[in-house]
């Protein structure tokens, strides 16, 4: 990259940077209410370690304690799981940490490579170089990290990648896996009255590359330590719109890749913030795990996983956060 396209880029994570650091100082309740939502504070003498990949019981309501003697903290509730209905290798309670959201640096492509890898476990996908695209694209990426700054861990991750309209090489490898992905997925799949349009849509994107007729896909990267609350997603998905907008892009669909679990006939996801999407989409299309992935216990019963691709339109996608941002 040349020296003018680093100033450049420099230029759009300042300005980011600048956005981050703003956003919890807005006025009134609208502010306060962000502020809670991306802050906590973990007790130094807690041993408990952020843990990847389980699924989240949504079967009981979160409590919260309520203390607002000090702003910058946050208590993120007690268990989410009766302890009745623990199983081993569930998470008895969430990770509660100083939290901040800032922009990707170099450093951190193997933490970000880290969390990709539990949502496209088992798919054709090169998560460590969509690590280095998601840093390389630090204007449009957020980390939730720790405000230590001894901790290097990266607590959750969000970004876009634009499918339709490559940028670099990585972002064309990453694009064709994904239009090789979707052309495996929407295979056999029946055109209906209702899924017409859409089908027609993902064939040309799979197909014909960039001959979308106006459309433009973007893959949506939310990943998160299993115990860090959905409170923070939602900042991030919040923090990911105003991006779009802030860089002026403009897309019409999204992509998104949920790790879901089947127990008989029952599916469940494994983290609650998927629901409004999944019940939003335009099309769902379901992929098996390799024989070799863990299984899930499920209340003494054994759920297999599997991911499942969302397609979403642009207005239901930036609606959804709308109503969760508060």
């Amino acid at each position: 990259m040349g020296n003018s396209d680093d100033a450049g880029q420099a230029e759009k994570s300042g300005a980011k940077k600048h956005r981050l650091e703003n956003n919890d100082q807005q006025n009134g309740e609208e502010g306060q209410a962000a502020a809670d939502a991306s802050a906590g504070k973990q007790d130094p003498t807690d041993p408990k370690k952020p843990r990847r990949d389980d699924p989240v019981d949504n079967s009981s309501d979160d409590e919260s304690d309520d203390d607002d003697s000090d702003s910058s903290e946050m208590d993120l509730g007690e268990n989410s799981m009766d302890e009745d209905d623990m199983e081993e290798g569930d998470i008895p309670e969430n990770l509660i940490v100083d939290f901040e959201g800032v922009p990707p640096v170099e450093e951190d492509v193997g933490t970000v490579e880290g969390l990709l890898a539990q949502v496209y476990r088992g798919l054709p996908v090169n998560t460590l170089n969509l690590a280095r695209l998601i840093v390389l694209n630090d204007h449009i990426s957020t980390l939730l990290k720790d405000q230590d700054p001894d901790d290097p861990s990266t607590y959750a991750v969000s970004s876009v990648v634009n499918l339709s309209q490559p940028a670099t090489g990585i972002c064309t490898e990453i694009a064709l896996q994904f239009r090789e992905l979707v052309a495996q997925g929407i295979q056999g799949i029946q055109k209906e009255q209702g899924n017409k349009d859409i089908l027609e849509m993902l064939s040309q994107f799979s197909g014909a590359g960039n001959n979308l007729s106006g459309k433009t896909v973007g893959l949506v990267v939310i990943e998160k330590l299993v115990n860090i609350p959905s409170p923070a997603v939602w900042q991030l998905l919040t923090t990911l719109k105003e991006d779009i907008g802030f860089e002026n892009m403009h897309y019409t669909h999204f992509l998104i890749v949920t790790k879901m679990y089947r127990v008989g006939e029952e599916v469940f996801p494994f983290e609650e913030y998927y629901e409004p999407f999944k019940t939003l989409s335009s099309l769902q299309i379901d992929y098996a795990l390799p024989k070799d992935v863990d299984t899930i216990p499920h209340n003494g019963q054994v759920g297999i996983p599997f991911r499942r691709l969302l397609v979403i339109g642009a207005t239901p996608f930036y609606q959804i956060i709308e109503a969760n941002a508060s």
